[in-house]
């Protein structure tokens, strides 16, 4: 595995590879919409009681298929589900830096080339930043939501019509915050990455230095910029929608500027749809 500083490589090759630059910044409904309605059903028809799982591989399960599904373009009919739960489970064991023996690695990789049809080289080098992000974004935010009927109500709405334009409507007249605006303050509170760390050379002749730089998120995003209440969680607050994002008060959690994440303006609505499926299986 790269360490999480060289990961913006594998974004660059995953952009020049599969043509999802082009896809993501230029906002291409009809490819995006598909991929919502497929991990819909797909969460909808996977329930903890049904497979005998616990919460958090539940949670995980869905957010991997999700990743294959909406990012790498896999197909849903080929994925078997007792191969998604062992790679789940290494993904898993990998988040938490615990060793993996080179025969589990092999099994991985080579499930993971025939679902993907060896369109990536080393396939864990795409998934894995997009995995750790839904996976703990789609559990924080289901926790925080489940038992708030205002903010839960804004996700099942959303559920029965999972499209761009209901995700980001605010409810009762403006009075209650849309599904991204819950989505969004989660990121801010809880970014997945509270550290982005970035490795750069500085050339001094006769000498060149690598320098790794560190940008603290989490201080970033709960800064006084954010008001006097910036600690405590408040989807109403201003600027967390794509639309009011500005400098003064950046949302930072998959980068900035020409290094923000391919999937910025992704990821956030897969988020949604999962969370609102699990909440109705629930």
């Amino acid at each position: 595995m790269q360490p999480r500083f060289q990961r913006t490589l594998a974004n660059r090759r995953l952009g020049y590879h599969s043509g999802l630059r082009h896809s993501f910044e230029n906002n291409h409904l009809p490819s995006h919409d598909d991929r919502l309605r497929t991990i819909a059903s797909m969460v909808r028809n996977l329930s903890p009681e049904q497979h005998s799982m616990s919460f958090r591989t539940y949670i995980q399960s869905i957010a991997f298929t999700s990743v294959l599904i909406g990012f790498l373009g896999a197909t849903l009919s080929e994925l078997d589900p007792e191969d998604v739960a062992f790679v789940t489970s290494m993904l898993d064991q990998l988040c938490t830096r615990a060793p993996a023996r080179p025969e589990q690695l092999q099994r991985v990789h080579s499930i993971l080339r025939q679902w993907l049809h060896e369109r990536y080289e080393d396939p864990l080098d795409y998934i894995m930043p997009a995995y750790e992000t839904i996976w703990s974004v789609v559990a924080s935010t289901v926790a925080m939501v489940y038992d708030q009927d205002d903010y839960k109500s804004a996700f099942l709405d959303f559920g029965e019509n999972p499209t761009p334009r209901q995700f980001e409507a605010p409810r009762q007249g403006g009075r209650m915050p849309s599904a991204e605006a819950v989505v969004m303050e989660m990121l801010r509170m809880h970014p997945p990455n509270r550290q982005i760390y970035r490795e750069t050379l500085l050339v001094s002749w006769p000498f060149t230095v690598s320098v790794v730089r560190i940008a603290d998120i989490n201080v970033a995003q709960r800064s006084r910029a954010w008001g006097d209440n910036s600690n405590v969680f408040d989807p109403s607050r201003e600027g967390l929608t794509q639309g009011q994002q500005s400098e003064e008060r950046p949302m930072l959690a998959f980068g900035h500027g020409r290094l923000k994440c391919l999937g910025a303006r992704w990821a956030p609505i897969a988020v949604g749809v999962i969370v609102a499926k699990v909440l109705e299986n629930l």
